[in-house]
């Protein structure tokens, strides 16, 4: 069990021996009882009697307090009495019997005094008990007047009506959501990872979690909203959304409603947390919120920059607000967000001269060595990446620019498969990185250098010179240089092979001339 803390928590139960409807000829009880409701499972509950209670029979309104000092008592007598203290202690005609009376009417005041000044001195007249389910009751106690604890931080109150006194926690607060919405794609079904990137078409399957709570300090709370808003650069995918309070899955329409923006881009979801019918709560306090629903980047997503986000935050209505069609938030939470990025690759194809250089073809792949496939859009040289494409080729047009929009953070390879006319191919593959370049602007320019000779080098040197282009999305652009000139072959390709073929047959040619002369001159 867990050591208490002596915190504020409860104070002022006064146990009445009856209810006011119970009549005089009544057996009156001899123990009262305090019950803690709303408690929170897993934390730890004491109570500490104060002062005794004395009622008169036949009127339970009357009610006086006593406190009686003995030897080990001593110490409590004295921070009762001592200077700042709420309490008054008059003597009766009983040795070491004390009347109490005060004048503080704060509750939490006297709590706050009690915490600091007396509760050390105490042993517990019941408990610590640990909360296994949302009631804690201490049952067989003497009439008196009670200073409840919890291992929790925060003043509770209690009814002060019946010899049964209800005790309600306090301590919990409202609904909360936890301090991230957890988001991830691909094999992790689990839903513990932060994602950073994605792809045009991968599903993203969000996690928003928090706490579900059966009051706010006194006041029931009806029910519990759960908002979302995601970028125009991601679809939700209705059917997927779930929600659960505890071990439990909620049935839509039956537990809970959700209910869609025009655009949408956002919804609500509205939970019933208390049965008014049979007048008792849904869900254990507290309980886990758990919200899970998937979404899909598309072609609308922002390339890296501000990056697509995701908004989550929970609203709650007690009894005590007024439900009307303007209200749109009660006490809602603080918004909590995820980021989803996604990436662009650039290639710039020039000449030796720093020209642009059109008709260039470029396979591409991940580093798996995975193709890389697109689509062409509306834009020359601009592709989508697009996981239903069968082509992972892609051609420089007119400008020399062509942007890959839609991958994921990472390093990827293009082979040039087909050189502009006139030109050579690129000997080896190259490789590209997708990462973010700016946050602040849309566009990137890309500035090439190149030496006095006009090859390309990745700094200015002394008499070089350069070219810039913008890209239309911020993207770490890669220059690729051709240069004219007949294209030799490569060792093994058929270039080398036919001089070897060619040189064979000559060899055996000259050998059968030199053989033929020979037997001819022998012959003569």
């Amino acid at each position: 069990m867990k050591t208490t803390k002596k915190i504020l928590a409860l104070l002022m139960a006064a146990m009445l021996i009856f209810a006011m409807t119970i009549t005089a000829s009544a057996e009156e009880p001899t123990t009262g009882s305090i019950t803690i409701t709303n408690a929170t499972i897993g934390e730890d509950y004491a109570a500490y009697k104060i002062f005794d209670a004395t009622y008169e029979a036949n009127d339970h309104s009357k009610v006086s307090y006593t406190y009686t000092k003995t030897g080990e008592s001593d110490a409590v007598y004295a921070a009762l009495t001592a200077a700042g203290s709420p309490f008054t202690l008059d003597e009766t005609t009983t040795t070491n019997v004390y009347n109490v009376t005060t004048t503080e009417t704060d509750g939490v005041a006297i709590a706050d005094w009690l915490e600091a000044n007396v509760i050390d001195l105490l042993t517990a007249a019941a408990g610590p008990v640990e909360a296994s389910t949302d009631t804690v009751t201490f049952s067989g106690l003497d009439f008196g007047y009670y200073y409840i604890t919890s291992t929790l931080d925060t003043t509770v109150t209690l009814d002060t009506n019946n010899p049964t006194v209800n005790v309600i926690d306090k301590n919990q607060g409202g609904p909360d959501i936890g301090d991230k919405v957890i988001v991830t794609h691909g094999s992790d079904t689990d839903l513990t990872s932060t994602l950073s990137s994605a792809r045009y078409g991968d599903t993203i399957s969000y996690k928003i979690t928090g706490t579900t709570t059966n009051y706010d300090g006194t006041d029931k709370i009806v029910e519990v909203f759960v908002n979302d808003t995601i970028d125009e650069g991601l679809t939700y995918d209705k059917t997927s959304l779930k929600v659960y309070i505890g071990d439990s899955e909620l049935d839509v329409d039956e537990d809970y409603t959700i209910a869609y923006a025009a655009d949408d881009h956002s919804f609500k979801i509205t939970i019933d947390m208390y049965d008014d019918a049979n007048n008792q709560f849904l869900y254990d306090s507290p309980s886990d919120l758990v919200v899970t629903y998937d979404a899909t980047l598309n072609t609308s997503a922002e390339i890296a920059a501000d990056g697509n986000k995701n908004t989550a935050n929970i609203d709650y209505r007690t009894e005590n607000d007024t439900e009307t069609e303007t209200d749109t938030e009660y006490h809602k939470s603080s918004d909590v967000e995820t980021v989803t990025n996604t990436y662009a690759l650039a290639i710039l194809k020039v000449d030796e001269t720093g020209a642009p250089l059109e008709g260039a073809i470029f396979s591409v792949e991940d580093a798996d060595g995975n193709a890389v496939n697109v689509t062409a859009t509306a834009d020359a040289g601009v592709y989508n990446y697009d996981a239903e494409s069968t082509s992972n080729l892609v051609t420089s047009p007119a400008s020399g620019l062509i942007i890959i929009k839609g991958v994921d953070a990472g390093t990827y390879t293009i082979t040039e498969t087909q050189a502009p006319a006139e030109y050579n191919k690129l000997a080896s593959p190259i490789d590209i990185t997708a990462a973010l370049e700016s946050t602040s602007t849309y566009t990137e320019t890309i500035t090439t250098y190149y030496d006095a000779d006009g090859n390309v080098t990745q700094t200015e040197v002394t008499g070089g010179s350069s070219t810039t282009t913008t890209a239309p999305v911020p993207v770490v652009a890669t220059t690729v240089q051709n240069h004219k000139g007949a294209e030799l072959p490569t060792t093994g390709g058929i270039g080398t092979t036919i001089f070897y073929v060619v040189g064979g047959i000559l060899v055996i040619g000259a050998a059968i001339l030199l053989i033929t002369k020979k037997r001819m001159s022998n012959a003569k």
